[in-house]
Order: C-alpha cells, then structure tokens, then sequence
C-alpha cells in the first residue's frame, strides 16, 4: 500500500501500528488476532479512546491464524470501528467484540 509501519512496541498507547502514507497522512492500527471460530476478543478502553479520537484515520486489523503457518494468516481491516461506540459509565474498561461478527465486516487492507 506504499505505508511505512512502525510497531509500537510496549507503547501502550491505544495502537500496535503506526502506519504512514506517502502523502504524510499516519494512520494508527490496533491488532487482533484469532483463529477464526466462535471466540470473543477483548478492546481496552484507551484502544476505543485511540479510535475514536483518530478517525478516519484508524484501522482495526484482524488475523486469522492458520495453524499451517503464517503464509496461510488472512488479514481484514474494518475502519474507524469506534466511531460511535459508547464505552458505558466512567469506570469501563473496555468492550467484548464477537470475533465471527467483527470478521465479517472486515474489508481486504486499505
């Protein structure tokens, strides 16, 4: 896609990647993987906060994991996936996501 990504490292800070257009524009991309079955998984409130501040420029990816090997991992980005979503009262500390639901809203990188 022409970015240039740069993990995030033990940051902390509501993102895994921060990834660069050409253009200058940055987009930040938080990452969750999974097998692809029924499972849930976990956003923390300061990746919903991230989110939510950095449209349109947020991404969030997921991976399936393939047993097979990382060749065989799929990748589907679904934007600003927090744009509207409310955390609830002060002391939340994050939202449960359906992984098969979340999947299926997902796009190919963009």
């Amino acid at each position: 896609m022409g970015r240039e990504p740069v993990e995030q490292v033990g940051n902390h800070n509501g993102f895994d990647i921060l990834s660069t257009a050409p253009n200058g524009d940055t987009y930040r991309i938080e990452v969750k993987a999974g097998t692809g079955g029924g499972e849930e998984f976990f956003v923390t409130h300061s990746e919903v906060i991230t989110g939510k501040n950095a449209v349109p420029h947020y991404r969030l990816a997921l991976v399936r994991v393939d047993h097979r090997g990382a060749q065989y991992d799929e990748v589907r980005y679904i934007e600003n996936p927090f744009a509207t979503t409310d955390l609830g009262d002060f002391e939340a500390t994050g939202i449960r996501c359906d992984w098969a639901r979340s999947w299926t809203k997902g796009k190919t990188p963009f």
